[in-house]
């Protein structure tokens, strides 16, 4: 248990044993059977998402942040493991086996993990962050490379995971040095799950209900994510162009309440000036500024680009009015101080 001296912090996950690191204790549930894998998102064109699950949950060496700030000592069971297919030079065959998956080079790797932090951080004032704290990334050698997915296979006999992975396993095994793995580890808020399954649960949980209850779900749903975007334009000073079904994660609040997080920080454009969001930033907020800037989200990758139709649907259906009324109440939120300290610098290991 760790005890934070003198000032009570924000954020963060901490890795709490001198016995392992984040990535070696994964590995060592997995073999061990102690914990289960599911499949969040396959769909981005990056990235394989997954949920790990840990069976003992009190005994946990990954601990969270108490409601005081004060200590680290909630054990955290569930993370997010991201996978990367990282090309070792400019020969690339991927797209022969996996035509749905792109390769990313190192230096992109390095600057999604370095992305996602800074808008952690940047998002955390208000103590809403916009997308999840990362725990530890690592880059993997050919050899761990083929343990990871060799056993994340052993332990799981689903269709979705078995069916990638087996291809994936291949193509580290098959293709000389050509790749090897990033892993990004991350927490995870439970319940969140890809936007299009989130709202697709919602219909069926009220189909046979009051049909306006998902009505109102699915307006805020198009509302929080176009706010998403907008406290991720003025406060992470980024435009995230790869914002897919697959990214955006949702689940449902109090008061049906819709809270969205975003996971893939690996194609952005910075925005370098100064501004932020707050009262006096509503000015520019008229409808003919937002939708200049928001058409960047329309325009950066088509229809794939879920950020650019739930902004497109929101005019169409009259929401605009709401979604100011939700960036004052926002702003009426304090700030808060003293990122913790694990939070303030992500180092890469290699492994």
């Amino acid at each position: 248990m760790k005890l934070l001296k003198n000032k009570k912090q924000l954020g963060g996950v901490i890795f709490n044993s001198t016995n392992s690191n984040p990535f070696d204790f994964i590995m060592n549930m997995l073999k061990e059977n102690k914990c289960k894998i599911e499949l969040i998102s396959f769909s981005s064109l990056y990235s394989f998402v997954l949920n790990i699950k840990l069976n003992d949950s009190i005994n946990s060496p990954f601990k969270g942040l108490n409601n005081t700030g004060t200590r680290f000592n909630i054990p955290i069971n569930s993370l997010i493991l991201k996978i990367l297919i990282l090309k070792n030079g400019s020969i690339d065959t991927l797209y022969e086996f996996m035509p749905q998956k792109n390769t990313t080079t190192n230096e992109q790797f390095i600057n999604e993990v370095k992305n996602q932090q800074d808008v952690y951080k940047k998002t955390l004032i208000k103590g809403k962050p916009l997308c999840p704290s990362i725990v530890s990334a690592l880059k993997l050698n050919k050899d761990s490379s083929i343990e990871f997915i060799n056993n994340i296979l052993l332990k799981n006999n689903k269709d979705d995971i078995k069916s990638d992975f087996t291809t994936l396993l291949s193509i580290l095994q098959n293709e000389s040095n050509l790749y090897n793995l990033g892993i990004i580890i991350m927490e995870n808020a439970e319940n969140f799950i890809p936007v299009a399954k989130f709202l697709g649960k919602v219909k069926k949980n009220n189909i046979n209900r009051v049909a306006k209850i998902y009505d109102t779900i699915y307006d805020k749903t198009l509302i929080n994510t176009v706010f998403t975007g907008i406290r991720m334009l003025y406060e992470g000073k980024i435009i995230n162009t790869d914002l897919n079904n697959g990214n955006i994660l949702c689940r449902l609040g109090n008061n049906n309440n819709v809270e969205v997080k975003l996971i893939d920080f690996g194609e952005i454009l910075k925005k370098n000036n100064n501004s932020n969001l707050n009262l006096s930033s509503l000015n520019e907020l008229t409808i003919e500024n937002l939708i200049i800037k928001l058409n960047k989200f329309k325009d950066s990758y088509g229809p794939s680009n879920f950020m650019g139709w739930a902004y497109n649907i929101l005019i169409e259906k009259n929401l605009f009015g709401e979604l100011l009324e939700l960036i004052k109440e926002y702003n009426l939120l304090p700030s808060k101080e003293y990122l913790s300290e694990s939070i303030k610098n992500i180092h890469i290991i290699e492994k």
